[in-house]
């Protein structure tokens, strides 16, 4: 599961702050979402 949302761009990597974030444990990631839906 991937989140986030950054740019492959000079400008992106040099300057911004960007994040993406790679979860490889499903659990972990239904957790996140759980979380998220809670919060919006």
């Amino acid at each position: 599961c991937f989140i986030g949302s950054h740019n492959l761009t000079h400008a992106a990597l040099a300057y911004n702050h960007e994040l993406s974030l790679r979860l490889d444990s499903p659990e972990l990631a239904g957790q996140l979402l759980d979380y998220m839906k809670e919060i919006r």
